[in-house]
């Protein structure tokens, strides 16, 4: 058993980590005992939850977010925990039926705290979420856990993501996988399960009729383990996602999975993105999809996968009828690749998100690709990203969405697009098209007159929302028209300026725009040259600015510190403003996600 130490004195929660408020009735007030309330969130809303200084805020993961191909690093655990929470845990844990969602996350819990926690669970009827992720949980706090999920009837969603559990709590959480009836979602992500762990783990899973989500991703999972779990796949009636990302699987186990999936009826979501399944195991993947009714999302990003296996791939979506979401990123396809792929889209009336970043794409593809869109009516967003379209390729895609009437989100990222293919895309938004609502054009070297086609496109376009110029070489000639047209847009909702060569003049011409602009709620100027000059152009516009919710001045320099306080204030209290209004739901995308949907966000290795 670990040792328990004493816990230093910490500072409080800040107001983005605390809880959103429901709509609940409120219930009687309840008062934590004096030694927790610096450590418990207790609202009185009916929702309750529990974050501590060590947990982090877990925006769930939304079933078309792909992951990205390394797992993410846990961080560093805070000195002040040893094992939980020594000096509170007991009073915290009592309480436990205060809550319906713990976050427990990142606060070196280990088998002391593991083992308090599980003879909690054991009677505990309020907790519906847990998450337990990156912690010190290992083989014995997961089977301790594990045991109490035997008895415990409404836990609905527990995360033991990066916490060393091998194949021995594989077998207990399995053992509880077989008599418990209320479990969910199961987080096994970044663990050290291997093929013997993942064989367990299919013994509890073929008997259980609860649990809809698992996620495997990045435990070290070959051919074996993935063919007992596609033998358990064959039995479940109730699992709809199953995420395998980051293991060892190849061919084979690919094959068996196909093989399970022919059989199943209930899996909408397969992740098998960072494997190496190449093209043997897309030949045995694209035979199931043409039989399969229920399949919605599949990943095979990272795979290997080249021009054979991408045309049995596409060869499948001209008769399959349920597939809604493909993701083919960072693969071989190839312009070869692309040609059967295409005649599949023209056909195909089902697929909505479709992602080919990073295939070795160039003109003649992106020409291919356009004339797919000429005759699809379902494709909703297209991923094209890190290929190299280039100036020529970028005209044949404007001349598509001339025509187009479906397609919302476009991500043309690093693709040597230039000025000359911008103002080809410039012209179809500024005319025609009138369904774009994210384009993403970053690191495609726009420059000034690139920008200054787009900023036509905003004085007239009322349909775009997003839009990403993420290191383009902007400098104040582009800023000041941007500035000038943000004017007088009523509809763009995020622009992203970051890491180009924006001055005082096209900062403050921006900065002018916000007092007119009512609709801009992110804002991105990061590593530009606005100076203090351009810093305090930008205070004194927040002033009368009551919709920007963010904007981000970092890395622009030695800046005034109190103006940059009141601008972070000021967007502060205007999200609290859209929230008290809108909910709080919506959440502003972050810099790295600006221009991607859920279900094409792929960043590069």
């Amino acid at each position: 058993m670990e040792a328990e130490g004493e816990p230093e004195p910490s500072e409080q929660p800040t107001p983005s980590e605390q809880p959103e408020p429901s709509e609940q009735p409120e219930p009687e007030p309840v008062t934590a005992p004096k030694e927790e309330q610096n450590n418990a969130d207790i609202s009185n809303t009916g929702v309750r939850s529990l974050r501590p200084q060590g947990g982090r805020e877990t925006a769930g993961s939304p079933d078309m977010l792909e992951a990205p191909m390394t797992p993410p690093m846990s961080p560093p655990m805070p000195a002040m925990f040893q094992d939980g929470f020594p000096a509170v845990t007991p009073g915290l844990i009592k309480n436990m039926s205060l809550f319906v969602m713990m976050d427990l996350s990142s606060n070196g819990i280990g088998a002391a705290t593991s083992a308090k926690l599980g003879s909690e669970l054991r009677q505990n009827d309020t907790v519906l979420v847990l998450d337990l992720s990156s912690n010190k949980i290992k083989d014995d706090g997961a089977s301790t856990i594990a045991h109490a999920l035997e008895y415990n009837t409404t836990l609905q969603s527990i995360n033991f993501a990066g916490n060393m559990v091998g194949a021995v709590g594989a077998e207990r959480l399995a053992a509880a996988l077989r008599v418990n009836s209320s479990l969910e979602t199961l987080n096994m992500a970044r663990n050290k399960l291997g093929d013997d762990g993942a064989r367990r783990l299919a013994q509890g899973v073929e008997k259980n009729g609860s649990l809809q989500k698992i996620e495997l991703g990045w435990n070290d999972i070959s051919d074996e383990g993935a063919g007992r779990l596609a033998g358990a796949l064959s039995i479940n009636t109730s699992l709809q996602k199953v995420d395998l990302s980051g293991n060892k699987i190849g061919a084979y186990g690919a094959g068996r999975l196909a093989a399970a999936l022919e059989k199943n009826t209930s899996v909408k979501s397969l992740h098998l993105s960072g494997n190496d399944v190449r093209d043997d195991g897309a030949v045995k993947l694209a035979d199931a999809l043409q039989t399969s009714t229920t399949l919605t999302s599949l990943y095979l990003q990272r795979n290997n996968i080249g021009p054979d296996g991408m045309g049995r791939l596409a060869g499948a979506l001209c008769g399959n009828t349920s597939l809604k979401h493909l993701n083919l990123g960072w693969n071989a396809m190839g312009d070869g690749g692309v040609r059967p792929l295409a005649r599949a889209l023209a056909e195909n009336s089902n697929l909505e998100t479709l992602n080919v970043a990073g295939n070795r794409i160039g003109p003649y593809g992106a020409e291919r690709l356009a004339g797919s869109i000429l005759l699809n009516n379902s494709l909703t967003s297209l991923n094209v990203s890190y290929n190299t379209v280039s100036h020529s390729g970028s005209k044949k895609m404007a001349d598509a969405l001339e025509k187009n009437t479906t397609i919302q989100s476009l991500n043309l990222t690093l693709n040597q697009i230039g000025g000359v293919g911008t103002e080809h895309l410039a012209k179809v938004l500024q005319h025609t098209n009138t369904t774009l609502r994210v384009l993403n054009l970053q690191l495609n070297r726009v420059g000034d007159d690139g920008a200054t086609a787009l900023a036509d496109v905003l004085k007239v376009n009322d349909s775009l929302e997003t839009l990403v110029l993420h290191g383009n070489n902007i400098g104040d000639v582009g800023a000041v028209k941007l500035g000038a047209a943000l004017a007088v847009n009523k509809k763009l909702s995020t622009l992203d300026l970051s890491v180009n060569n924006i001055c005082v003049q096209g900062a403050s011409k921006i900065a002018d725009a916000l007092l007119m602009n009512s609709t801009l709620r992110a804002l991105t100027l990061k590593l530009n040259k606005v100076g203090q000059a351009g810093c305090f152009k930008f205070g004194a516009a927040m002033e009368h600015n009551d919709t920007l919710q963010v904007l981000d001045l970092s890395e622009n320099g030695s800046l005034p510190m109190e103006t940059l306080h009141r601008i972070q204030q000021q967007c502060a209290y205007n999200l609290a403003a859209y929230e008290a209004v809108h909910g709080g739901g919506e959440a502003m995308m972050s810099p790295m996600t600006m221009g991607h949907t859920e279900a094409d966000l792929d960043l590069p290795s």
